[in-house]
C-alpha cells in the first residue's frame, strides 16, 4: 500500500465528483482505515436510505480496508489535539494509519495541507 484513502476521497469517486479520476487510479495501490470505512457507509447510508446499495457499490470497489486495532487506537492519541480544528475520528484515523504503514494521505479536505505535522504527506484530489 503506498495510499491511505481519507473518506473524502472514496465519497468523491463514488459520487462522481472533481477528482475522482486521481482516486480511481490510485485504488490499485491504496487502502482505507476500518474507521474511514465506516464514515463513508453511514454517509452513503443516510443519503440514499438503501444500505444494500451502499455495500453492492463498495464491493464493486474493492477497497483493502485496514483493520483498526488497538495499537492504532492509542497511536491516535498523537492526533487527539486536532480535534479542536475539526478533524474527525475518522480523519485522525486516517492520518494514524498514514503514521502506521507510511503511505501517503490522499483527502479532498484541503484544510489537512495548513497542518504543519502531516502536510508534507498529504495529495488533494482537487
Amino acid at each position: 500500500m503506498e495510499v491511505i484513502l481519507d473518506a473524502s476521497a472514496v465519497l468523491a469517486l463514488i459520487q462522481n465528483e472533481r477528482g475522482a479520476d486521481r482516486v480511481a487510479e490510485a485504488l490499485p495501490r491504496a487502502a482505507i482505515s476500518a474507521v474511514n470505512l465506516a464514515e463513508v457507509i453511514t454517509k452513503l447510508v443516510r443519503k440514499t436510505k438503501n444500505p444494500v446499495l451502499v455495500r453492492r457499490n463498495l464491493d464493486l470497489l474493492k477497497l483493502r480496508v485496514q483493520p483498526w486495532d488497538e495499537r492504532a487506537a492509542h497511536q491516535s492519541a498523537d492526533y487527539a489535539h486536532l480535534a479542536a480544528s475539526g478533524l474527525s475520528l475518522g480523519d485522525r484515523a486516517c492520518i494514524t494509519e498514514s503514521d502506521i504503514s507510511t503511505a501517503r494521505i490522499l483527502t479532498a479536505d484541503r484544510r489537512w495541507k495548513e497542518i504543519p505535522e502531516i502536510s508534507a504527506r498529504v495529495d488533494l484530489i482537487r
